[in-house]
This record gives structure tokens, sequence and C-alpha cells, in this order.
């Protein structure tokens, strides 16, 4: 059987030839163009090829644990251990360098206060056998003229008693202020102070001696002497409501705005009647660095018109002074001495 090649009319295909012609056509077409990139690629420069960029995924990060990190405390906790015991050693060694000069130093204070120390103590024997003295002395002096002390001796005649009170009355006030400003000079005027001394005299009589000092705020000295004054002139309710005693003020023909005589009669829960016989001074100044006031207390030594009854009363003879002053801070400042027998 004879074969014969036919054209194909498949249109995919074609015919067999027309395929082959352009196969072979884009064979050379092909290698053509190859040619020409080969030509081009030796005239151009070569191109790198592109790279392809990934995003690299971090790993996660590890969580710390609880045991981490106490174990990294305790490290960074004994290396500042560490650190602060070499500084303990360094120091240390200063110290013993430095332990002659400061042992040395430290004598020399001990030495400097047992000097201080002595000085001191020495003071104070100092001050307290000036003290013995004075005690002594005032219990020698009790029969003696006291501090403000002067002799009252009053008649029987009404003007002439009158006439002697008030005679006497600005040396007893001038007295009195001397005493009171010598003795008040170097206390607090911010503080209370109070001292009593009592012991019994030679002639067998008991006696008492009292200062008081006593600051007082939100008031003026014009008030405090009006209210010191009232009280003294009505001494014998303050004495049934203090000692629990019927005290009674027996009638007197001489009371003034600044002198007063007071005779009080009290009897004691023992049954013991007690006498007094006193006179009151007093003086309001005003000057122009300030005020101050004076009241002076003094007991008649004789009264012709009211003599003591030594056969049925005891007698009480009282000395007391009284100053009332201006301090600073607008403060008011009483001082009080008295002496009892």
């Amino acid at each position: 059987m004879q074969l014969r090649s036919r054209t194909s009319t498949d249109p995919l295909l074609g015919t067999a030839s027309s395929w082959l012609e352009l196969l072979s056509q884009d064979t050379v077409e092909c290698s053509d163009m190859s040619s020409e990139d080969s030509r081009n690629s030796e005239c151009a420069p070569a191109k790198r090829p592109k790279r392809t960029i990934q995003k690299r995924k971090r790993p996660a990060k590890k969580r710390r644990t609880s045991y981490d990190i106490r174990k990294q405390q305790k490290a960074d906790l004994l290396a500042e251990l560490s650190k602060l015991e070499k500084q303990l050693e360094l120091l240390k060694h200063r110290v013993l360098i430095e332990q002659g000069e400061a042992n040395s130093t430290i004598k020399r204070t001990e030495v400097a206060n047992m000097v201080l120390q002595e000085r001191a103590q020495n003071q104070h024997v100092t001050i307290a056998g000036i003290q013995s003295m004075l005690v002594s002395r005032m219990q020698q002096s009790l029969s003696e003229l006291q501090p403000t002390e002067i002799k009252i001796r009053l008649g029987t005649d009404r003007a002439e008693r009158r006439t002697t009170l008030v005679a006497m009355k600005d040396q007893k006030l001038r007295e009195a202020k001397r005493f009171m400003a010598t003795w008040g000079q170097d206390l607090d005027t911010n503080s209370t102070f109070s001292q009593e001394n009592q012991f019994e005299s030679l002639d067998g009589g008991f006696s008492a001696v009292r200062v008081d000092n006593a600051p007082i705020r939100g008031t003026t000295v014009r008030a405090v002497f009006d209210a010191i004054i009232q009280s003294m002139q009505n001494a014998e309710i303050l004495i049934s409501e203090l000692f629990g005693s019927i005290t009674i003020r027996e009638d007197t023909d001489f009371e003034a705005a600044d002198i007063s005589q007071i005779r009080l009669v009290s009897s004691t829960k023992h049954g013991a009647v007690v006498e007094s016989n006193s006179v009151i001074f007093s003086e309001y100044v005003e000057e122009s660095d300030g005020c101050y006031g004076i009241i002076a207390a003094d007991f008649v030594d004789d009264d012709k018109l009211y003599p003591y009854r030594p056969e049925e009363r005891i007698r009480r003879d009282t000395i007391t002074a009284v100053l009332i002053r201006q301090a600073p801070d607008d403060v008011v400042v009483g001082t009080r001495w008295t002496c009892s027998s």
C-alpha cells in the first residue's frame, strides 16, 4: 500500500509542512532573539536577581518565673553585701588609724566634764551654805524687826489714830515696794514660784515665811490690784472657808480706800481662840513706763483702844507685802511675801 502524505485539514495543526515550517521559523526566531539577547547582554550590564524579602518571625520572649527573679535579686544582694563588707573593712582600718587621736580627744573631754561637774557641785555646796546661814539668820531675827515692819502704836483718840496711820503710809509703801522689787527682780515672769519655810523661833513660838510669784494673763494690773484688796478686806470669809474655823471681824472705827484696820477673831477646831489686829496700806500708781500696785499689811504692836487679850486669846502677828506689776508679753505678775508668827 502506497502511503501518500496529504495535507492535514485540522485547523489546530494545519498542514504538516506548515507546522514544521512554523516550528522551524519559531526556532530560528528564538535563536535570532537569543543571539540578539546575548549580544545585548554583552553590551548591557548584568542585572542582579531580585531577592525576595521575607519577614523573619521573632521568637516569642520567654517569660521569667518568680524563681528566676528571686534568684537574680539574691545575686544582686550578695554582690551589694560583698561591696559593703569591703567598705566596712576600710572604715575599720581608718578607725584603727585614728583611734589614737580619738582616744586622746575623749580623754580631754572627760577631764573637762569632770572639772565642770566639780565646779557645779562646789556651787551647790556654796549655795547650800548660804541658805543655811540665811535660815539661821531668819530664825534668830524673828524677834527683831522684820522686812517692811514699822512699829504701830495707836492711842484712844480716834482722830489721832487716823493721823498716825496716814503719816506712816508713804514710808510703809516705799519700804514694801523696794523689798518686793528686789525679791522678784530675778524671778521668771512666765512661771509660777512658791517657797515656804516653817520653823520654831527661839522663844518657842511657831513661825512661817512664804513667798509666791504668779503670772496672770488676760487681765490688767488694776483688776488684779482691786481683787487682792477686796479679798484682804474680806479675810474672815476666806479664813472660814479655807480652815473650816469660825472667823468674825470685829468693828473698827477706821476704814478708807487706801488704809484699812482689820481685827479678826477665829475659833479653831481644837477650841483655841486666835485674834489679830492689822492695818492694810495700798496704792495704785500709773507712771510713764508702766503701772503697778503695792499693798503692805502690818500688825498693830499696841492698841490702847482695842488691846490684846493674852489671857483669853492667842495673838497672831502677820506681815504681808504684795507687788503687782506689768511684765512683757501682756503678762501681769503678782509677787507676795508674808511672815506669820
